[in-house]
């Protein structure tokens, strides 16, 4: 019996130093490369050491003698070789990150402390929707981190179909801007006449004005404007706060799905510029499925009755779409009212199941 034990302990320590030279030989071949291309193959890596560890416990079983310490031990080896990285917890997400995508790992789309956030939530569903959303809206790991502690509480871990997202969700938080009203800016490459002064339109444009009915305009003050029936503008002061600019009357071009539209946008001053825009906060079903359809069908049903639809930005995704609220009215001819008054389209189709909420 001692002789069988000790030939098990032998094969068992042969085949877990076996697994430490494997995961060595991985890591080292990372540090060959400089600091500025490391962050691009460093998830490579850390999938591949996930999968040896994976293989490692599939083919013994969990039964070797080392099995039940295994992560244990590596963080103990690895560290003596190659210091800070190779904690139980570490080992444990590149572990999870193969687990989670046995496939192929996610190819420089976030680097690892994004992924290591991500890999907390156990949802695959609720996992990819913050993973997409990270990519396109560029998040920094600090606030994907404070979004997920958030949306934690809000949302219950058990929710996995599109329709009961969308349910649990509850309201999305929004406010109405105002037209036509823009900060006064001074850009150091523009010499200004006397008497104007330059705004900024949004969409990178910059407008230099003649201010009349303003005395001492001055850098950062935000104004408003009236265009008059001669085709003059009338500026005065706005208590409009920052957080209402960049509001906008849009004319439709094109539904490209639920969450997706081309338009053509007055900036002001007789300015149009033609831009895609993404919906904010929701996400609607691809085109290609049958929801997709229908959910694309009833934004092309309810903004075809429409002279126009007001449009709030809020910055741009990964795609350089802008990422709007859209407000609208069947019946009121009136830009301003719309902004005021008009249904709030990314939440129409948030209460009907259309769309699910970021």
């Amino acid at each position: 019996m001692r002789v069988e034990n000790s030939v098990a302990n032998q094969l068992a320590n042969t085949t877990y130093q076996r697994l430490v030279s494997d995961i060595s030989e991985i890591y080292q071949k990372v540090k060959l490369h400089t600091a500025k291309t490391v962050n691009k193959i460093i998830v490579s890596a850390y999938w591949r050491i996930g999968k040896r560890i994976v293989k490692e416990e599939q083919d013994n079983n969990h039964r070797a003698q080392y099995g039940a310490r295994l992560l244990e031990n590596l963080s103990r080896d690895l560290t003596g070789k190659f210091g800070n990285g190779f904690s139980v917890s570490n080992l444990r997400y590149m572990r999870q990150l193969y687990v989670f995508y046995p496939i192929h790992h996610p190819r420089d789309e976030l680097d690892w402390t994004h992924l290591r956030h991500l890999l907390g939530v156990k949802d695959k569903y609720k996992r990819d929707i913050y993973k997409r959303r990270a990519i396109e809206e560029n998040w920094s790991t600090r606030y994907l981190l404070e979004k997920l502690k958030k949306d934690k509480v809000k949302l219950p871990i058990n929710i996995r179909r599109r329709t009961d997202i969308a349910r649990a969700a509850g309201r999305l938080s929004f406010e109405r801007g105002e037209l036509y009203t823009y900060k006064i800016i001074q850009p150091e490459y523009i010499n200004t006449q006397v008497g104007n002064v330059v705004v900024d339109c949004g969409f990178y444009i910059s407008a230099e004005v003649p201010v009349v009915e303003i005395t001492k305009p001055k850098v950062g003050q935000i104004i408003k404007t009236v265009k008059t029936a001669k085709g003059k503008y009338i500026f005065n002061f706005s208590q409009a706060q920052e957080s209402q600019l960049y509001t906008y009357k849009a004319l439709v071009e094109r539904v490209v799905d639920a969450d997706t539209i081309w338009v053509n946008i007055d900036v002001g001053f007789n300015i149009w510029i033609r831009q895609k825009l993404r919906l904010r906060s929701i996400d609607a079903p691809e085109p290609s499925t049958q929801k997709g359809q229908k959910a694309k069908k009833f934004v092309e049903n309810k903004l075809a009755n429409v002279a126009f639809i007001v449009i709030k930005t809020h910055g741009s995704d990964k795609y350089d779409r802008y990422l709007v609220d859209i407000f609208y009215s069947s019946k009121e001819t009136d830009a301003e009212a719309v902004a005021k008054q008009g249904t709030y389209l990314n939440q129409e189709l948030l209460d009907l199941g259309l769309a699910f909420k970021l």
